[in-house]
This record gives C-alpha cells, sequence and structure tokens, in this order.
C-alpha cells in the first residue's frame, strides 16, 4: 500500500454532502483507505470569478492502486456525482486531485506528480499543514468551516492561528459550533475588538504579543 494525498472540492450543489459522499465512495473500495481528513475550509474560486465559494479539504489515504489507476477512480466518482468538465476552474460539482503518491516524481501528459501547482494554492496548502502539522492558518480567502464532517477527520486538539481577527474569544466560539475538538488553541497576532473579563475592549499592535483562547469541553 501506498501513502497517497488528494486534495477534494466542490462548489456546485450540496456542497458538504458531495464531499462526503466522495469520502464514502473512496473508503467503500478495498483498494483504498481513508486514514485521515483535514477539517473543511471555505474558499474563494481560483481562476474564473462569479461562481460560488467553494469547500475544500485534503485526505491522507493508503492504496494499492498504481497512480493511473487512482486517477480513474477519482474522475469515475466524479463523475458519479455529476461532474460535468466545460470548462477549466469552471464551478463544479465535486473535484479530486492527486496531489503526491508516494515519494514519486512523474510528468507526463495525463498525470503529473506531485501535482504541480499544489504549492502556490492556499485551499491545498492550508488543509496539508493541518494533517501534516495538525495547524491551521485561517485567512479570508481560506476560512474553516467545519470539524468531523467526515468519520476520518482528526479528533485531537488543532492549533488556529491568524494574523489579525477582532477576538480570539469570539473565533473560539465561532469555531467550537462548527465542531472544533476541545483542547484546540486560537492564537492571533493582533486583535481589534479584545475583550477582558470585565468587558472591557482594547486593540493590540502586532508584535506586542500572542493572544489566545483554549476551547475546553467539559467531558
Amino acid at each position: 500500500m501506498t501513502e497517497a494525498f488528494l486534495s477534494i472540492g466542490g462548489n456546485l450543489g450540496d456542497r458538504l454532502a458531495n464531499l462526503q459522499a466522495a469520502v464514502r465512495m473512496l473508503g467503500d473500495r478495498e483498494d483504498i483507505v481513508v486514514r485521515e481528513a483535514s477539517s473543511l475550509y471555505e474558499t474563494e474560486p481560483f481562476g474564473v470569478t462569479g461562481q460560488p465559494d467553494y469547500l475544500n479539504a485534503v485526505l491522507r489515504i493508503e492504496t494499492g492502486l498504481e497512480p493511473e489507476a487512482l486517477l480513474d477512480v477519482c474522475q469515475q466518482i466524479e463523475a458519479r456525482l455529476g461532474r460535468v468538465r466545460i470548462e477549466r476552474w469552471g464551478a463544479r460539482t465535486v473535484d479530486i486531485d492527486i496531489l503526491t503518491y508516494g515519494s514519486l516524481r512523474q510528468v507526463d501528459a495525463r498525470l503529473t506528480l506531485p501535482h504541480p501547482r499544489m504549492a502556490e494554492r492556499a485551499f491545498v496548502q492550508i488543509p496539508l499543514r493541518e494533517l501534516q502539522e495538525g495547524r491551521i492558518e485561517w485567512t479570508e480567502e481560506v476560512r474553516p468551516f467545519a470539524f468531523g464532517w467526515s468519520p476520518s477527520t482528526r479528533r485531537t486538539p488543532l492549533w488556529v492561528h491568524r494574523i489579525e481577527t477582532g477576538s480570539t474569544n469570539d473565533d473560539a466560539k465561532q469555531l467550537a459550533a462548527a465542531g472544533l475538538p476541545g483542547g484546540s488553541v486560537v492564537v492571533a497576532d493582533r486583535q481589534t475588538a479584545g475583550r477582558g473579563r470585565m468587558g472591557r475592549v482594547w486593540q493590540s499592535d502586532a508584535g506586542a504579543g500572542v493572544w489566545m483562547s483554549i476551547l475546553l469541553r467539559p467531558s
């Protein structure tokens, strides 16, 4: 079995249900094991504007399939979930890309590995870094949307970082409602509307310290 990372996303129809169905179809195969799924992120469209925002995630799988056979399976699942290829970077129900396949490096007309544009796509790098480091970078373009959306998502605490935010406490409450695991930490380099225990509101400049909130859930 070879470890591979897949990028999965979509912006048409019931976005969450489509991605959940795609992960289920992958996991139903005897030659694919879905080991871990990142959190789900809402992202702005890439390449073509004027379309709905996407939901994106990265999966860590193990597979007995060769790379081209794995690509065939991914495209078959896309087709079963209603993807129609009309416009490059256009809207789609589901898109599944192979990011890496073990340590394999190949350049081919049909499949290049590692994925040639993965390093320049924040909607790939942020969920990939979450799986590799347990760290989430929350930006305006790539926003945490849901945790625990798949049986394979991580249940251990996460480190959530923002360059600037209104209040890490408010962020922690918002993420808790989306299912952020207990024990996770939300940090920011700068707060614009931080609140103390007495209700005092203050602003902080970058470099003045790291502002932090820890999510605790009753056992």
